[in-house]
């Protein structure tokens, strides 16, 4: 089993090493007579960029890959120098075919023995200093877990080997046609310009190379040095024990803890950004309802609810406790919905400050619009955590960024689907059925009063079924 699971995890890192290096020599060796600098200089950054950014998305299986040399006693710097080069196997691979196939390109151009040597050493200048900076990058990416990040970079690498693989006669005839508006460019790999400009081109090629390995020696200094104590965040701790003894002052400690957990993984926390830019929109244009948008978002983490407890072993702590576990649940929706509405608060300050506190324009033209619409979103958050709560509990995940490493069992794909579309039906039948019995109770002359009863209904009822399922017995780790 474990020959078959490595075999799984090599053979497709095989595959696409075979296949930019089959793609980039057919292209290389298909170089126009009338632009061949800008076609090989273009096709040099497609190349390089696959090279650097592609491997993101693999995980890396060198000995230089691994942080186990912080278990040595003594480690020579230039281990780590070698590590920046050589950590990740598919992208020194991938880096040899650019370089080389490059190589090939420049060799087939009618340089001169000179402008050769010079785009030679702008070549591997570049190219070495590259790889440098996107590793040291990758490495900061991966202690600081910044997941969006990292997937970015990586979708970087996937776009370059998209458009080397479109790199046909569409790029020859551009090449064609802007070649006589950068001819003579000395930026350009393998061009002719005049001796003097190149050679500046080649130190300045060099000079970068040699920056990256001094920034490359520092990063050693750090990795050679122990592990600094975790930062104290005193601002942060007090704002959290405000928050806390404000919103749950029976139970501070447990909240503030639920609290921490939220803000803790810069991939949780991160989502705050949505309901302050919404919020902005939102009083901005008049538009309340825009303050929902937010919520079926974070309605997403009910489905994972316990998953930021693996890293620490929380599920083991919850197992050996004799609180039930829904004590656990709802201090965390608490959590995540008292961030989500001072996020909203903070919007609607700003806009008050500068003047765009506007009046609702959008459902009716009352300022009680908008804490109505946030609180309809708050409890669509909870309705959620109805059929999430058991997901969270059965399928615990986590996803290590820095060990490419999972932890837990993911929810299967067609759980999560089900279950969002069975929340959205629910969610429209409860707001036909509260606008029904607005109209045959209610009878409201005023469309503020006809929209608020509205979402105060269909509010109580989210509410309603979430303490039923708050206080099942079938929620268990």
């Amino acid at each position: 089993m474990a020959t078959r699971r490595r075999w799984r995890e090599e053979v497709f890192p095989a595959v696409i090493l075979l296949g930019v290096f089959a793609l980039h020599g057919y292209t290389v060796l298909r170089i126009p007579s009338d632009a061949g600098v800008l076609y090989l200089s273009i096709l040099y950054l497609l190349a390089l960029f696959t090279a650097l950014f592609l491997p993101i998305v693999f995980h890396g299986s060198s000995v230089l890959g691994t942080l186990r040399f912080d278990l040595l006693p003594y480690v020579p710097h230039y281990f780590f120098l070698l590590r920046l080069l050589f950590g990740q196997p598919l992208r020194v691979l991938l880096t040899l075919s650019t370089v080389s196939w490059t190589i090939v390109g420049l060799l087939r151009l009618p340089l001169g023995g000179l402008h050769t040597l010079l785009a030679l050493l702008q070549l591997l200048g570049w190219t070495i200093a590259a790889a440098i900076v996107v590793q040291i990058i990758e490495d900061t990416l991966l202690r600081r877990h910044a997941i969006k990040m990292h997937t970015l970079l990586s979708g970087i690498g996937v776009a370059a080997v998209s458009l080397l693989m479109s790199y046909g006669s569409f790029f020859r005839d551009i090449a064609g046609a802007v070649t006589p508006l950068v001819e003579g460019s000395a930026l350009l790999l393998g061009s002719r310009a005049v001796y003097e400009i190149e050679v500046l081109i080649s130190v300045v090629a060099l000079g970068t190379c040699a920056g990256a390995v001094v920034l490359g020696g520092r990063v050693a200094t750090q990795q050679t040095e122990p592990a600094p104590p975790p930062r104290q965040l005193p601002l942060l701790t007090w704002l959290i024990a405000s928050v806390s003894s404000a919103v749950a002052p029976k139970a501070p400690a447990s909240f503030g803890k639920e609290l921490a957990s939220v803000l803790r993984h810069f991939r949780v926390a991160s989502g705050l950004i949505w309901p302050f830019l919404l919020g902005i929109l939102a009083f901005s244009t008049g538009n309340p309802f825009l303050l929902i948008v937010t919520f079926p978002f974070w309605a997403l983490h009910t489905f994972n609810l316990l998953g930021v407890d693996l890293p620490l072993q929380g599920m083991t702590r919850y197992r050996l406790l004799i609180q039930p576990i829904a004590r656990v649940l709802w201090l965390r929706h608490a959590a995540m919905l008292s961030g989500i509405t001072v996020a909203a608060l903070a919007a609607a300050l700003l806009a008050a400050v500068f003047g765009r506190l506007a009046l609702p324009e959008v459902g009716a033209a009352s300022m009680i619009m908008y804490p109505l619409t946030h609180l309809y979103g708050a409890s669509l958050f909870l309705l959620a955590s109805v059929l999430g709560n058991r997901l969270s509990i059965r399928y615990p995940y986590w996803y290590n960024l820095s060990r490419r490493a999972r932890d837990g069992v993911q929810s299967p794909s067609f759980l999560i689907l089900l279950a969002m579309t069975s929340l959205a039906l629910l969610a429209i039948l409860i707001v036909v059925g509260a606008s029904i019995l607005t109209r045959t109770f209610v009878q409201p002359t005023k469309e503020v009063v006809r929209v608020g009863s509205i979402l105060v209904l269909s509010t109580l009822t989210h509410l309603l079924l979430y303490a039923g399922s708050i206080r099942s017995r079938s929620l268990r780790v």
